[in-house]
């Protein structure tokens, strides 16, 4: 499976931008690789993605690529809170927290894929997927929290993002409107997103001084 990724991928990175009609669904095969069981195989569709986007991100066919994941963060990032707040009551208690389970580790294997590539998404894409994944904070799921924190920094502290002050302005008020989430007692969490803030107050500073200012 992973040499044929790495075909796929280098294929789709190589194709003419006006060509992406035809390229959709080898892509969509291609993101779908990152929610696989199996490690090896998510890492190689990672890079693919990562390699794709960056290959394309200076043509038109970054925002349907873009549009692409983000129908499948719309999918699978608002799992876990459909699953918890009762979306199956008529499945067997066992029954479902295996749905549960595979939720959380789709979601977690997603969060994962968003670390990479956020910053190389068109700017709309990305404040829509970052909308979704603030919203994991509230169900107090430590790894979603965590894997939360790591896929907003790398938006918040990324050099080559092309969001705009304003924008990442938003971005940091969202985060810190999250804090009554944060577990106190979960060391590496407060420990992430203390960084996370630090940078996107850094990265804001370098961007609009007096919009970081305004906010301390």
């Amino acid at each position: 499976v992973k040499p044929a990724i790495a075909c796929l991928s280098a294929v789709l990175a190589a194709m003419d931008p006006s060509d992406w009609p035809s390229a959709k669904a080898p892509f969509e095969v291609l993101v779908s690789f990152c929610l696989n069981s199996r490690p090896k195989v998510r890492k190689k569709a990672h890079d693919g993605v990562l390699h794709v986007l960056a290959s394309i991100r200076d043509t038109a066919a970054l925002a349907p690529a873009s549009a692409v994941l983000l129908a499948v963060c719309e999918k699978i990032l608002p799992g876990p809170e459909a699953v918890i707040k009762g979306a199956a009551p008529s499945l067997k208690t066992s029954e479902a927290q295996a749905v549960l389970h595979r939720a959380v580790n789709d979601a977690l294997h997603l969060l994962s894929l968003l670390r990479l590539v956020l910053p190389l998404m068109t700017p709309a894409v990305s404040a829509a997927v970052c909308e979704l994944t603030l919203k994991l904070y509230g169900l107090n799921q430590r790894f979603l929290s965590r894997g939360a924190t790591a896929a907003l920094a790398a938006v918040l502290s990324a050099p080559n993002s092309r969001w705009s002050a304003k924008s990442l302005g938003l971005l940091l008020d969202g985060v810190l409107s999250q804090q009554g989430f944060w577990d106190p007692k979960d060391a590496d969490l407060q420990l992430a997103v203390a960084g996370l803030i630090a940078d996107g107050f850094a990265r804001l500073h370098e961007l609009d001084g007096g919009q970081a200012a305004g906010r301390l």
